[in-house]
């Protein structure tokens, strides 16, 4: 895929979808990108997204915008889906309205894990009543490192750092994440995002379902009460 971008407007776009694919467990993809504009000017955005099971294209979980790359760049995609899911891989150039070439290519499903780039573990479902806080906990595969970036993204926009994490054993580690506050538009899949200096690792959705506060009844003996009193 190459997008030459002089002559386009800020804000237009060009998609590039992969075939379905269907993997158990976690598997990596990796793709090589290129950028190059005139006088340092970068000539768009690179998003690329992860859709599951024909959902919404959600947020994506990978971006690069300029500076021009003097070389073809390598891109890690840890992706963790678990059968009977399956998934698809969106590619989406934003121009700048700046004159340049942005193009990927090689794009290529390994045999492997990726070697550089951490994945998780499947991730659960969370319920909880509205106003409350519902904790995701994702258990990454990999030690734990001071360039990792971790953190919880709703299909529907919503994002939540990470809160905390503590090791599991000597190979993974569990993080944390809160969203506060619940409402019931908070209600959606969420999944989790941990981005190294070669990539990015995608966990499966889990859903979070929000029910109705619950009110307690009024106590009727206490009324009754009352108005017996008054009689």
């Amino acid at each position: 895929m190459m997008v030459n971008t002089s002559g386009c407007f800020a804000g237009q776009k060009a998609l590039l979808f992969t075939p379905q694919l269907k993997e158990n467990d976690t598997h990596c993809v990796i793709f090589e990108y290129f950028l190059s504009g005139r006088e340092g000017a970068g000539p768009g955005q690179l998003n690329v997204y992860i859709r599951e099971n024909n959902s919404p294209l959600g947020m994506p979980v990978w971006n690069v915008s300029g500076p021009a790359t003097r070389a073809w760049v390598q891109v890690e995609l840890a992706i963790s889906t678990y059968w009977p899911n399956f998934y698809q891989m969106v590619f989406e150039v934003v121009t700048s309205g700046h004159r340049g070439l942005l193009a990927i290519k090689d794009v290529v499903l390994q045999g492997h894990q990726c070697m550089n780039t951490p994945h998780f573990l499947t991730i659960k479902g969370v319920e909880v009543n509205a106003g409350q806080t519902a904790a995701f906990h994702c258990t990454v595969n990999g030690r734990q490192r001071d360039n990792f970036n971790l953190w919880l993204q709703g299909i529907g926009g919503r994002e939540a750092p990470m809160k905390s994490t503590k090791p599991w054993n000597n190979r993974r580690f569990i993080g944390t994440f809160d969203v506060e506050n619940t409402t019931k538009g908070d209600s959606g899949r969420y999944r989790c995002i941990v981005h190294s200096d070669n990539g990015v690792g995608v966990s499966n959705y889990g859903e979070l379902t929000i029910k109705r506060k619950y009110c307690r009844p009024p106590n009727l003996l206490n009324y009754v009460q009352v108005l017996c009193g008054g009689l």
